[in-house]
């Protein structure tokens, strides 16, 4: 767990740059040099406190959303992208999966979490990913079995906060009728309240 201190000492920096000015009429600081709340440093702070909110709320979250759902594994082997695809498809033939809504993982080596993606329509959207330029390094495939397709945008943002795919182009994806990303929300809540607080 993060200690508060760790926030505390971000906003606390925010705040004396913000006062500068006062503090220096009333003589608080003394011969010290003003130093400004630009876009680029408060930009900094809010990532900074970003990434470790996210880092802290996204095990708990990732583990309430997916801890009932059905995970299938698929090891990825032939020889060229196509009989790579022909036999994934094979497997699907041979699983028992009771909707086409998937969450869907691929995997390298040493764990390594190459990409997060979402489909309605079962195994077609992630055979299209056999040709990518990184598919060479995946696995395994995994298959989470979404009982309710409003749910897709939302469970794929929290697995991309949660495993940081390496070839995600984007950090989430989501549609106006999905449910909220809570780890979204909580990062634009600290975004729009430090700028609120300490933008002039």
């Amino acid at each position: 767990m993060v200690p508060k201190s760790f926030y505390e000492k971000i906003l606390q920096e925010l705040h004396l740059r913000q006062t500068h000015e006062i503090r220096e009429f009333l003589q608080i600081n003394k011969k010290v040099k003003k130093q400004k709340i630009d876009s680029k440093f408060l930009n900094s702070q809010i990532e900074q406190i970003q990434i470790t909110i996210t880092d802290t709320d996204v095990k708990h979250t990732y583990k309430d959303e997916f801890n009932f759902i059905i995970k299938n594994r698929c090891k990825i082997y032939g020889r060229g992208y196509l009989k790579k695809r022909e036999l994934f498809k094979k497997w699907l033939d041979d699983q028992i999966i009771q909707t086409n809504n998937w969450i869907y993982i691929f995997w390298g080596l040493n764990k390594s979490c190459l990409y997060v993606g979402r489909t309605g329509n079962g195994g077609s959207r992630p055979a299209s990913h056999f040709n990518k330029f990184w598919f060479t390094k995946a696995k395994f495939i995994d298959v989470y079995e979404i009982d309710n397709s409003n749910k897709l945008n939302k469970l794929e943002c929290i697995a991309i906060h949660y495993f940081k795919p390496k070839y995600n182009r984007k950090k989430s994806a989501r549609q106006e009728r999905s449910h909220i990303c809570p780890i979204c929300d909580n990062q634009k809540y600290i975004a729009k309240q430090m700028k609120k607080i300490f933008c002039r």
